[in-house]
C-alpha cells in the first residue's frame, strides 16, 4: 500500500493521525526535505528519503513524475511505502498521476494549499494548481470565475514560466497576490501578474493567489466567457436580434464566415484568421445554444460528441493501430469513420456526401468514393481520352442536350486532377485568382498608355505581358 501523508504548508499542521502513522512507518519517502515541514522528520528522528536529487537531475516536470512514480511502485512492491507531500496530499499533481496508476494507494489528508489561502478571498471557492502543473500543462485553462491558488513557485524561474502561462488567460495586467506566509496577511498588496518573477524570495511556501475576473473587467477572455455572453445574448433581457434567430435564419452566415476564414488563410493574414476563426466558432456555438434553448442538444454535447469522435477516428494514437505515415493515418481514420457511419454500400457512402458543398468538390468526393471499390482507368490515360470525348460531345450538343454534356465535361475534367492529387476546387480558385490579377494589369496598362480597351488585338497584346508577370 502506498499512503498519501499530506503534510500542509507550516511545522505545526500535521495532523495527530498522520503523525502517528508516520512514527511507525518503515519506508518514507518525502518529494522535498527543502520545506519548513521537514522539520518534523529531524526533530523526531524519523529517516525519510527525498526526491530532491531527481528534482535537480530531470530535465522537465514531467520526468521528475515519472521517476517519482516509478520508484514509489517499485517499493510498493517490496511492501508499504509512505509518500510525503505539501499541502493535502490529495492536490498534489504527482499523487494524481500516480492515482492513475495504481488503486493500491489511501491519502491522510492535511492542511492544503486552497483551504490555507481561502482567507484571501473568502467570498469566492478556490482553485488550487501546483506551479509544476501549470507550467507543464499545454493546455491548461483555469476558470477565471474562482480564486485561483497557484502554490509551490520554489524559484524565481518557475515563476516566469507561471507568468507567461497565466498572462495569456489573465493578461499582463492583472492584479494578483505573490506570497509567502498567509499567517500575515493584514497587508497584503496587490502586484501586477507580468511582474510576479521579479522577486528573489521564492520557496515552497510561495503562492500565487488571483482574485477571480468579472466579464467586463476581464482584459482576456476564453470559451467560458464566449457561453456567458452568448446565454445573455439569447436570455430574455437580451438582444432581440439573436433572440429572433433560428438554425435556419444563420445557415448562411456560418458558409460566410468560413469563406472568409479561407480568404485570410489564402492570404497568409494571421489576425485576420484569428478574427475569422472566431467568427466561425461563434456560429458553432450560436447554434448549441439555440439547440438548447429549444431542448434539442447543448454546446457540451458537441464538445462531447466531438471529444469522442476524435479518440476513436484516431486508433492509431488512443487504441491498437500504428501508423508509420499520414497516409496510415488517414486509412485507419477513414475504417473507423466507415464502422461508425455503418456504410451498407459504396452508393450509400456517396449519399452521405453533404449535397451543399461546392459542385467541384462534391464531385472529387463522389469520384474519390467511386475508385474504392475499382470503378476508376488502370491509369490517367484513360481520363484524359475520356475528357477529349466529352468536348466533343458538349461542341456537338445542343439546347438542354449542351446542358448535360457541360456537367459531364466538368465532372471529367476532374478525373485527371484526382489521378494528380490536385483539389478541383483550390485549383480553380487558384485560377481564379490569376485571371483576375492578369485582368486588372492588362486593363490598368491600357488606359494607362491611353489605347483603346475594346480593340481584340491591343487586349491580346497586354494578356500577354500579364501571363509574364503573373504566372
Amino acid at each position: 500500500m502506498i499512503t498519501v501523508i499530506g503534510l500542509g504548508l507550516y511545522k505545526d499542521d500535521l495532523s495527530f493521525r498522520a503523525e502517528k502513522f508516520l512514527k511507525k512507518a518503515k519506508n518514507i519517502y518525502v518529494k522535498t526535505a527543502k520545506t519548513p515541514t521537514y522539520d518534523f522528520f529531524e526533530k523526531n528522528g524519523i529517516s525519510a528519503k527525498s526526491f530532491d536529487d531527481a528534482y535537480d537531475a530531470a530535465e522537465d516536470f514531467s520526468e521528475l513524475d515519472e521517476k517519482i512514480i516509478k520508484t514509489l511502485l517499485s517499493e510498493n512492491e517490496k511492501g508499504d511505502v509512505a509518500f510525503c507531500v505539501n499541502g493535502g496530499g490529495f492536490d498534489d499533481g504527482t499523487v494524481q498521476k500516480l492515482k492513475k496508476q495504481t488503486n493500491d494507494i489511501e491519502i491522510i489528508a492535511g492542511v492544503s494549499f486552497a483551504a490555507d489561502f481561502a482567507g484571501v478571498c473568502p467570498d469566492t471557492s478556490v482553485m488550487s494548481y501546483s506551479a509544476y502543473d501549470v507550467a507543464s500543462d499545454v493546455s491548461f485553462m483555469p476558470d477565471k470565475r474562482h480564486t485561483v491558488v497557484v502554490r509551490e513557485i520554489d524559484n524565481r524561474l518557475l515563476a516566469g514560466d507561471v507568468k507567461i502561462k497565466l498572462s495569456d488567460v489573465y493578461g499582463d495586467e492583472k492584479l494578483v497576490y505573490l506570497i509567502n506566509s498567509v499567517k500575515k496577511t493584514d497587508n497584503l498588496t496587490y502586484i501586477p501578474l507580468a511582474e510576479i518573477d521579479h522577486g528573489k524570495n521564492f520557496s515552497y511556501i510561495t503562492t500565487l493567489v488571483i482574485p477571480p475576473d468579472d466579464l467586463l473587467s476581464a482584459k482576456r477572455h476564453d470559451s467560458h466567457d464566449l457561453i456567458e455572453i452568448m446565454a445573455t445574448l439569447l436570455s430574455e433581457n437580451g438582444c432581440p436580434w439573436d433572440r429572433a434567430q433560428t438554425h435556419e435564419s444563420i445557415r448562411i452566415n456560418l458558409i460566410e464566415e468560413a469563406y472568409e476564414l479561407i480568404d485570410a488563410i489564402d492570404r497568409n493574414d494571421l489576425d485576420g484568421m484569428v478574427e475569422e476563426t472566431g467568427d466561425v466558432l461563434l456560429q458553432a456555438v450560436f447554434h448549441a445554444m439555440i439547440g438548447n434553448a429549444d431542448g434539442e442538444y447543448n454546446f457540451n454535447d458537441v464538445v462531447s460528441g466531438l471529444c469522442h469522435k476524435l479518440i476513436t477516428r484516431h486508433t492509431h494514437i488512443f487504441g491498437q493501430n500504428k501508423a508509420t505515415n499520414a497516409e496510415d493515418a488517414l486509412d485507419y481514420w477513414n475504417a473507423a469513420k466507415a464502422v461508425e457511419k455503418e456504410y451498407t454500400s459504396f452508393g450509400d457512402k456517396m449519399d452521405k456526401i453533404p449535397k451543399n458543398l461546392p459542385a467541384l468538390l462534391y464531385a472529387y468526393k463522389i469520384q474519390k468514393v467511386a475508385v474504392k471499390c475499382g470503378f476508376d482507368w488502370p491509369d490517367i490515360d484513360g481520363t484524359y481520352d475520356k475528357l477529349n470525348e466529352e468536348i466533343r460531345e458538349f461542341k456537338e450538343a445542343d439546347g438542354d442536350d449542351a446542358v448535360m454534356e457541360a456537367g459531364d465535361l466538368l465532372f471529367s475534367a476532374i478525373n485527371p486532377m484526382r489521378w494528380r492529387h490536385i483539389e478541383p476546387e483550390t485549383a480553380l480558385k487558384e485560377a481564379c485568382d490569376k485571371f483576375v490579377k492578369r485582368f486588372k494589369y492588362m486593363e490598368s496598362e491600357i488606359l494607362k498608355d491611353g489605347k483603346d480597351l475594346g480593340n481584340a488585338e491591343i487586349l491580346d497584346e497586354y494578356w500577354n505581358k500579364a501571363k509574364k508577370i503573373y504566372k
